[in-house]
This record gives C-alpha cells, sequence and structure tokens, in this order.
C-alpha cells in the first residue's frame, strides 16, 4: 500500500494524503483508515487521529487493527484518562482474542520443556526475549546492558527476533544471547510454533503494540509464564500475560490497577542505561541565532530543548511549553526528531497540510524562537545536539525515556513532573536513579515553574554538564550489574510462581 509505504520513509504528510485519496473512494476501507490515522498521530496531531479511529471503531467494533491503534495512541493523547487508555486496552485484548482463539494451556508447555530440555539436565531457566526492535533503537539502548550482565549461571536467554534490520547493535546483542531466532517475515501461525518449539520456561515480551509485535502469539501464549517488559508503557490488554515488570515509582504499590495484572517491581529504576560507546565529547555551547529554520532572527541566551518523537509534542505539551519560553524571554526552544526528515512537517509549503509551525502558533509560540532540526545523520551528530540545548524539557502524559537519558547523560538538566500513569511517570524514575530527582515537579504547575528557575540561571557551561554527566554515569541508572541481578531475581521469582 502506498501510504504504508510513504510512512515508512517519514514521508508522512504525503501517507496522510494517500490514505485520504483512498477514502474517497472507499470510505470504510480498514486498512487506509488505520494508516491515514497512524499518519496523523506520528505527525503530533494525535488528537486528529484518535477521533478518527475511534468513529471507525464504531462501523469495525470487532476489528483488532483498529483498537491496538486507537489503544496506542491514546497513550499519547493528553484528554485521555488513566481508565480510558486501560479500557482501550482492554478492548483491543477482546478483539485479539476473538482473532487469536484460545490459548494453549500452561501445562502442556511445561511438559514441552520438560521433554525437551529435561529440568535435571537443564536447571537454568530459559527466557525467551520477544521483540522486532533489536538494532540501533531505543529498546536496544537499554537491553544491551542488562543482558552483557546477566548470570548465565542462572539464566539461559532465547532471543526471538522479528526485527527486518541489523547492524552493529544487533551484533552486540547476539552475541550477548545464548540462542538467537530471527523469526523476521514470519506470519503469526509460524512464529508461534517457532517460540513454542524453543521450549521456554518464561516468554518476555519487548513490544507492546509497538510496530512489529506478536501479541498474537502471546495470545495463543507460547511459554507456561509470560510477561511485558520494557518497550511500552502499558499493558497490552492481552489476558495470557501473567506479570509486567516495572519499578515502585512508575508503578507504586498504591495506585489503582485498571487493568488487573501482577505488577513485579524491580527495586530502584525498572530500566539501566548503556551509554553509547561512541559518546560525544562535551563541548560549550556554540551561540547563534534563535530558530535557525524560521528565520534566525535575534540572539538566545537560553535554550530549552526537546529531542523526543513528535507524537509525544501534543497541544497540553505544547501549552506549557509556551508558559516556560514567555517566563525566560531571552530564551529558545530547539525540537529534533524522525518525523522531520518530513519537510511538509517541518513547514515546507504544501496546501491543505498542518506544519509544526502552526501548531506553535496555536500554542502562542512565535516559530522564529524555535530551531526546527532533522534527525542527525548518526549516533554521533545526534547526541552531540545535546551540547546545544541548556535544558531538556519533558513531554506528557508520554514522557521521554531514551531521550531523558541521552539528555543528562550529556550533562543536560531535564525538567519533568509525575504524572497518573506509569507513562507519565518514568521521567521521576529515571531521574531519581540518577540523582536528579529535583528537575521533578509533582504537577504541571511545579514543572513550568522549575523549568523557568532553570532559564534564569543562564546557560550552562562545559564545566557543569561535565560534573552532571560524570554524577550519572556514576549512579545507579547506569549501575548495569546491580540492575541484571535484581532483574533475574524477579524473572526466577515469577517462574517460580507457577511451581507453586
Amino acid at each position: 500500500m502506498i501510504a504504508s509505504r510513504l510512512s515508512a520513509s517519514h514521508r508522512l504528510v504525503e501517507a496522510e494524503e494517500a490514505a485520504a485519496m483512498g477514502l474517497k473512494a472507499a470510505p470504510r476501507h480498514v486498512r487506509l483508515i488505520f494508516e491515514h490515522a497512524f499518519a496523523l498521530v506520528r505527525q503530533g496531531r494525535v488528537e486528529a487521529g484518535v477521533e478518527e479511529l475511534a468513529k471507525a471503531i464504531k462501523q469495525h467494533p470487532k476489528d483488532a487493527n483498529l483498537r491496538m491503534l486507537l489503544a496506542f495512541s491514546l497513550n499519547y493523547d493528553a484528554r485521555a484518562t488513566p481508565d480510558e487508555v486501560a479500557a482501550a486496552h482492554l478492548q483491543y485484548g477482546i478483539a485479539l482474542r476473538r482473532v487469536a482463539g484460545p490459548a494453549m494451556k500452561a501445562s502442556e508447555l511445561v511438559a514441552a520443556r520438560q521433554e525437551r530440555f529435561p529440568r535435571a539436565a537443564h536447571p537454568r531457566l530459559r527466557v525467551g526475549l520477544v521483540s522486532a526492535d533489536l538494532y540501533r533503537h531505543s529498546v536496544a539502548y537499554f537491553l544491551e546492558p542488562l543482558l552483557a550482565n546477566l548470570p548465565t549461571d542462572r539464566i539461559e536467554i532465547v532471543v526471538l527476533s522479528s526485527a527486518s534490520k541489523s547492524d552493529d547493535v544487533t551484533a552486540r546483542l547476539r552475541a550477548c544471547a545464548g540462542e538467537w531466532i530471527d523469526a523476521a517475515g514470519m506470519d503469526h501461525d509460524a512464529f508461534t510454533k517457532v517460540a513454542r518449539s524453543a521450549a521456554l520456561d518464561v516468554a518476555i515480551d519487548l513490544s507492546g503494540l509497538t510496530s512489529g509485535h506478536r501479541q498474537m502469539a502471546f495470545a495463543r501464549r507460547i511459554a507456561p509464564v509470560q510477561a511485558s517488559y520494557l518497550g511500552y508503557p502499558h499493558a497490552s490488554g492481552v489476558d495470557t500475560f501473567d506479570a509486567r515488570i516495572a519499578d515502585a515509582i512508575t508503578d507504586p504499590p498504591s495506585a489503582r490497577n485498571l487493568m488487573g495484572e501482577n505488577v513485579l517491581r524491580l527495586p530502584g529504576c525498572f530500566v539501566c542505561y548503556g551509554p553509547a560507546n561512541d559518546t560525544p565529547p562535551i563541548r560549550e555551547r556554540a551561540a547563534s541565532g534563535l530558530g535557525e529554520s524560521a528565520g534566525g532572527r535575534g540572539q538566545a541566551r537560553v535554550r530549552f530543548g526537546c529531542f523526543g518523537n513528535l507524537a509525544k509534542i501534543n497541544r497540553a505539551t505544547l501549552g506549557a511549553w509556551s508558559r516556560v519560553l514567555a517566563g525566560v524571554p531571552d530564551s529558545a526552544l530547539v525540537l529534533k526528531n524522525h518525523a522531520f526528515a518530513d519537510r511538509f512537517v517541518r513547514g515546507g509549503a504544501r496546501a491543505g497540510a498542518m506544519t509544526i509551525l502552526d501548531r506553535l502558533r496555536e500554542a502562542d509560540i512565535d516559530p522564529t524562537r524555535v530551531d526546527i532540526r532533522e534527525p542527525g545523520k548518526d549516533e554521533v551528530s545526534h547526541l552531540d545536539a545535546y551540547n546545544d540545548i541548556d535544558i531538556a524539557l519533558d513531554t506528557f502524559p508520554y514522557h521521554g525515556t531514551t531521550t531523558t537519558c541521552e539528555a543528562i547523560a550529556m550533562g543536560v538538566p531535564v525538567v519533568t513532573f509525575a504524572g497518573d500513569r506509569h507513562a507519565s511517570r518514568v521521567g521521576r524514575s529515571l531521574l531519581t536513579a540518577a540523582n536528579c530527582a529535583q528537575w521533578c515537579g509533582e504537577n504541571e504547575g511545579e514543572f513550568i515553574e522549575k523549568a523557568i528557575e532553570l532559564g534564569r540561571e543562564g546557560p550552562r557551561d562545559a564545566v557543569a554538564r561535565q560534573a552532571l554527566r560524570e554524577r550519572v554515569l556514576a549512579s545507579a541508572l547506569c549501575d548495569a550489574r546491580a540492575h541484571a541481578s535484581s532483574f533475574v531475581g524477579v524473572v526466577e521469582s515469577l517462574a517460580a510462581s507457577l511451581r507453586r
């Protein structure tokens, strides 16, 4: 489908237009509706995408893919309450169950494991990690330090990769695995069969509802115990998951359990960050004009920035950022993400297209104060761009994870606030583990106040940035050995629960 190919090439406005053209001829075509809404969400026009999906589901109430995309998109929508997000995921789980059919019994999978790998001869836990993101991707940045430090005398890792590409990161991950199964291109039936033949004790999903996920296989059950972790900020809604792995900050024990799932909490932060081997050095921030892509008038004394997914930069987030910029009049905002590879999203002339410049004006942010940047050509240039900002602003209700870690590891403070769900509490968890909790507010008002206060302190020099980097790298956030030990303990307790 043309819209899908355009979207995969980051030509998001053209993908939206191609899908819209198709819908004129076939207004109830489910795949076209999906591609049109997805293009809107990826452009940051989350509200429009959600509204289109909600309308389509009334026409196609049993369609699992539309329900999946709605549940996925609501994570980004500041209007959606935790109850509404949970309900959408549960409805997706119900729709998927209709398609997946009944799940295999856990006892049958236990017997299959014992037959192929008798526990007396193979006492180590066989743990399957299922992901489509095992390359230079956010998930891999947190997975690599974990895999590299797992105690191999207690656990054997079987990786089931659906990644459609590979690189040097893939090679390093493969070297850490006891067994690697390349499942790219397999349909769900074939994947389910292969995954079951691996005779796992525990299968851990790292994708949630993101691209290339294997929720169908998990719904049919591929291991006696199944858990979700890392790659998605919410339970998927599939009823065959036995647990979700998180921590006590992202998912406090006192919080309402809207999904009814078993939450296993790691001590400390739920992730460990491993900085890239080729992380660039800290350097002094260069003095330059405001928003080079928008005219470059004047000089900004302080630069705020966000390099997060454009879908996370919703109307509410832009509204808060507008108040921050108003509170620091001599400041600018630097935005950089993959969606800006599309020149029409950045602001190129296109009849009828809503650009980031339009959305900035809607939020009362002067575009001439904003530097809109395309994604870096490689990891080094991407990370080096953090040297050009003084303070990073988080998004909400869906916080940054990789971008928060990258920023503080590059010596840039991140301002955030703790919200009412996992996705909006990740920032607090990360900053607490990095000994930077002073930059986390309790609400949106405190977020704005803290950002303004930091902004009024002026630009941060290289000495201050280097000190922050060293503090972060020495913190619990980057203690891979301790994290791996805790992770194995949680997985062992999960596997033991089956035998009780």
